[in-house]
């Protein structure tokens, strides 16, 4: 494997105890899944809550300090992050399966 994070997947992969792995691979894809509609929903909200939205720049600079930010954007910022994070451990997992798949 020359990849480090190659080299990190196949490493939490074999810490799984043998005979619970296929399990644990088949529980970590749905969660994926589940993480990217998760994600996906997230943003096709923001687009629809911003479609309508028109701010000038007046407007933007009348609406206060640049440190500024709504309570609502800061909690989906948030959120979005955690996905984020966990969306780069899927990448991670993917790898180290493609490896198994690869080197069998």
């Amino acid at each position: 494997m020359s990849s480090p994070i190659q080299r990190r997947a196949w490493k939490k992969l074999t810490e799984i105890p043998a005979g619970q792995r296929t399990a644990a691979v088949c529980r970590m894809v749905c969660e994926y899944k589940g993480q990217q509609e998760l994600l996906d929903a997230v943003r096709q909200t923001i687009r629809q809550e911003l479609r309508g939205v028109q701010l000038t720049k007046e407007e933007a600079q009348d609406s206060g300090g640049a440190g500024d930010v709504d309570e609502s954007v800061l909690v989906i910022f948030n959120q979005y992050h955690d996905i984020r994070c966990h969306q780069a451990s899927l990448y991670v997992i993917q790898s180290a399966i493609s490896q198994l798949f690869t080197r069998s």
